[in-house]
């Protein structure tokens, strides 16, 4: 974080010494950008590491486990889709993924387990994501939530990630690299 940091407020103090140069201010304006947009993939890094999950050492010591089995449901009415993401999943060795059809039994889900990911469905048949999004928020669930879908757009991935969904990916998209660096 250090590092981003100090380019960024770099760039600030720069900034005010170019004042009087509109070329320089953009310029400025994209390096702190650049930055802040570092900064934030970094925290997004760090929000994603599971204290609860470490590993004794000799001497009293842990190690938090970074690349742990995660805990993950996916609400999903298409049995295909599932077991499609789930193979996937199961090749990175994440295999404790649960299926839930309905946003009425993943809410009762989420309520009875912890997951570490909850991958969620646009359209499914007792709403769409965004109502579980609204639950979740409501209930305030600590848990990323990917939305994943075969009907949406841009603007439908946007709305997602302003109503509080970490990530969004089109099921057309979504391939073993894709899967692997929205879970990391």
């Amino acid at each position: 974080l250090n590092q981003p940091l100090m380019y960024l407020l770099g760039s600030i103090d720069l900034m005010e010494m170019d004042k009087a140069d509109p070329f320089a201010i953009e310029k400025h304006m994209k390096n702190i950008r650049s930055a802040g947009e570092r900064i934030a993939n970094i925290t997004k890094r760090i929000q994603s590491i599971h204290h609860d999950k470490t590993t004794p050492y000799p001497g009293g010591t842990e190690i938090i486990q970074l690349n742990g089995n995660l805990d993950i449901l996916y609400i999903e009415d298409d049995r295909a889709s599932f077991m499609t993401l789930k193979k996937m999943l199961e090749k990175q060795g994440l295999t404790s993924v649960k299926q839930a059809e309905t946003i009425r039994d993943g809410k009762r889900l989420l309520m009875e387990n912890t997951y570490d990911l909850l991958f969620v469905d646009y359209k499914l048949p007792d709403g769409d994501g965004f109502d579980l999004l609204s639950f979740i928020q409501k209930e305030e669930i600590k848990l990323p939530v990917v939305m994943i879908t075969g009907q949406g757009n841009e603007q439908t991935a946007s709305q997602a990630i302003r109503k509080g969904a970490f990530d969004y990916l089109p099921k057309t998209a979504i391939d073993q690299n894709a899967l692997s660096k929205c879970i990391t």
